[in-house]
């Protein structure tokens, strides 16, 4: 049978998809959860989001065979999924340019340099950036993962930047379906054809039914089945 594998965004784990996920009756769902993942990978050294595709690649023995839906960074890291194995793609809130995500430096010595000076997790910063939300229906959770940084182990966090900013190559791949929010401000939409989705950033979460609507349409399309056999097409 089919897998379908499920990729969280910077901060996130796999709960973020705990409203998606039972509506679309899916055989083999998997959320990789990244800290536990690179904690086992253990990289020496500075990490990419093609090193990072290729070990998930390489652990899970990832094909064309299945199926990858990521969100945000979740998403970005999925891509290069399919830059390697063939895999279709869904992007939640995503991109395939990294200068379409929104943030004060994308320069990884700044980032890194004020993780390590604790300036980043520091109680001002965190409650500085919890200020400038600008959405009340997904506010909860951006305060929950705003406290989820500030307590990150530093090394994770900066595995999360190098992720997000260290250059990639040019892609020679597309995803098969990109959903977004256009007033998104944690990424900005992509230039080519979307899905436009209600909300926010975190659409998943509080438009599960209008996403999962969506990403069903393309699940049926698929050259292979990923439903569960309970599941009525």
């Amino acid at each position: 049978m089919h897998r379908t594998f499920f990729i969280h965004g910077f901060t996130e784990d796999g709960s973020i998809f705990d409203r998606l996920i039972p509506l679309l009756g899916l055989e083999k769902p998997i959320c990789v959860y990244l800290k536990n993942e690179l904690k086992e990978w253990s990289p020496a050294g500075r990490i990419s989001v093609e090193s990072t595709a290729a070990w998930l690649v390489q652990k899970y023995k990832i094909d064309a065979q299945d199926l990858i839906i990521g969100h945000s960074m979740g998403g970005w890291i999925a891509i290069h999924v399919k830059q390697i194995a063939g895999s279709p793609v869904v992007q939640l809130a995503s991109f395939t340019d990294q200068q379409k995500i929104f943030t004060l430096t994308r320069s990884l010595f700044l980032l890194k340099a004020l993780v390590r000076l604790h300036i980043l997790q520091s109680a001002t910063a965190i409650n500085y950036l919890k200020k400038k939300y600008p959405f009340d229906e997904s506010r909860a959770l951006n305060d929950q993962l705003g406290d989820v940084m500030a307590a990150e182990d530093p090394g994770y966090l900066i595995q999360q930047f190098e992720i997000l900013f260290r250059k990639a190559a040019a892609l020679t791949v597309v995803p098969d379906l990109r959903i977004h929010a256009t007033p998104d401000n944690i990424v900005a939409p992509p230039d080519e054809p979307f899905v436009v989705a209600p909300g926010d950033h975190y659409s998943l979460v509080f438009h599960p039914e209008f996403v999962a609507g969506h990403v069903t349409e393309v699940l049926k399309k698929l050259p292979f089945n990923v439903f569960s056999q309970t599941t009525a097409l």
